[in-house]
């Protein structure tokens, strides 16, 4: 997907990301309550002229692998190589000394 589209589907204006939730006043301070902004993800999907195939590709993106859940798994299986060869050093070294 090309950034083009991420750039047509944004707002130009930040307030269009968050929403006022309220707004009062205490004298001549006035404190004004945000709904949390979507991010731009939800906001392209959430876009009108944004067409149903790409979001489609956008949501195989979306689902697709974890890159931390990835890097997590090739630390354990690095840390279980290590382990494993250390441990057939071990095996090597006990078998020569008999």
């Amino acid at each position: 997907m090309s950034s083009t589209i991420i750039w047509a589907a944004t707002p130009t204006s930040s307030s269009r990301w968050q929403k006022l939730v309220s707004k009062t006043r205490d004298g001549s301070k006035v404190i004004k309550k945000y709904d949390t902004a979507p991010t731009p993800y939800r906001r392209v999907l959430d876009h009108k002229d944004i067409d149903d195939r790409t979001k489609d590709e956008l949501q195989k993106q979306y689902d697709g692998p974890n890159p931390a859940e990835l890097k997590r798994k090739i630390a354990r299986l690095q840390k279980k190589l290590l382990e494993l060869n250390s441990l057939k050093k071990t095996v090597e070294r006990n078998g020569e000394s008999k």
